[in-house]
């Protein structure tokens, strides 16, 4: 399935309990909990969007024990 978002929708898509369902469809946690998941490990999340096309790139940090 293809999916793009409005500028709009990608200032909301992380924010606590926003959905794009209707009521019953979705509790809004989802991406908001993903997003508190990879800021604990010290990363980043983030979305391009054009239609027919939304890509989400996560970036952790590794740092390699060299002992």
């Amino acid at each position: 399935m293809r999916f793009s978002c409005s500028k709009e929708l990608q200032t909301k898509i992380f924010k606590l309990f926003f959905r794009t369902k209707g009521r019953g469809e979705g509790s809004g946690l989802g991406l908001h909990t993903v997003q508190l998941n990879i800021e604990k490990h010290k990363g980043t999340i983030s979305l391009e969007s054009e239609p027919s096309r939304t890509v989400f790139s996560i970036r952790l940090h590794v740092q390699a024990n060299l002992a």
